[in-house]
């Protein structure tokens, strides 16, 4: 990292916003947990209001997914939004297989992180995460 992306992050934070997604306990409270300790602009998503969810502008999406947890719904409104800008956190008992509707609708499965049991787990990777977001749409040039 250099001096150009700590400035741009510190610069643009306030610019973006961050949607953090989950479907069933414990990754609801991880996510809740987030949305409450971090200071950013973070908001909780459940599976059913996704539908409702029009982001504008810079925006980041984080899904923590449980065990059992379908993404269907999620795959379904991805097409409609920039699906680069959503990242998963696979809880250490959910199984890499349930990303198969987001593979099968075509999506792009390039942010994918495993292993999450917790709020201290899931914090450090997802701030890195929403930083490269912010770097990315407020960089200059």
């Amino acid at each position: 990292m250099n001096h150009d992306f700590a400035a741009v992050v510190r610069r643009h934070w306030k610019d973006t916003a961050g949607y953090l997604v989950a479907g069933r306990e414990p990754c609801i409270k991880i996510a809740r947990d987030e949305v409450r300790l971090v200071k950013r602009r973070l908001t909780f998503v459940g599976h059913e209001g996704l539908s409702d969810l029009r982001p504008e502008g810079s925006w980041f999406m984080a899904v923590v997914v449980c065990t059992d947890d379908g993404l269907d719904r999620i795959a379904e409104w991805a097409h409609d939004n920039d699906a680069k800008r959503i990242h998963f956190y696979l809880h250490a008992d959910a199984d890499a297989a349930q990303l198969m509707p987001w593979r099968d609708a075509g999506l792009p499965l390039d942010h994918i992180t495993e292993g999450i049991t917790s709020w201290r787990g899931l914090h450090k990777l997802l701030g890195m995460d929403l930083n490269m977001q912010v770097y990315d749409d407020h960089r200059p040039g």
